[in-house]
């Protein structure tokens, strides 16, 4: 499904996206109850230690951005300039200039400033979920039109 996010870039001069999209949150019951006991644990922990009400709205609050991003749907965002992925409240994002390597691996794609395979990889970068054809050819094209060189990995 195509939306039109528009989180705040901390990247100058952003340009207007060329393919945009956001995947569902998957609303499973098992998922919400899991959510919600962690939150009313986090609230009788705080209550029981502390021995005030006021710690015990601390502990969901402290968990709140952590588990925001399983009421929120990923959004993705393409530009001349940047990839962006929000997930929840984290905003992750590159410029094509920096992407030394890209990999497609099932329905992501991993883009990397480091050149090589490295333990570090999994961690640094940018991972785009690719939507449901046809918006995923759109976007993987629009990928390997903005790599410097070209190259999409297969991985």
């Amino acid at each position: 499904m195509a939306t039109s996010p528009s989180p705040s870039s901390s990247i100058a001069g952003d340009s207007p996206a060329i393919v945009t999209w956001q995947l569902p949150v998957p609303r499973t019951a098992a998922r919400t109850v899991g959510v919600s006991v962690a939150l009313l644990f986090a609230a009788g922990f705080g209550i029981f230690l502390g021995g005030k009400v006021v710690f015990g709205l601390l502990g969901p609050l402290l968990l709140l951005p952590v588990v925001a991003q399983y009421f929120r749907a990923p959004q993705f965002r393409l530009t001349g300039d940047v990839a962006r992925a929000v997930w929840g409240l984290t905003v992750t994002e590159m410029r094509w200039s920096d992407v030394r390597r890209a990999t497609q691996v099932g329905n992501e794609i991993h883009l990397s400033p480091l050149a090589g395979s490295d333990v570090r990889q999994e961690f640094r970068g940018v991972r785009l979920r690719l939507p449901a054809p046809p918006l995923r050819d759109e976007v993987i094209q629009a990928v390997r039109e903005r790599l410097p060189g070209g190259l999409l990995e297969e991985g």
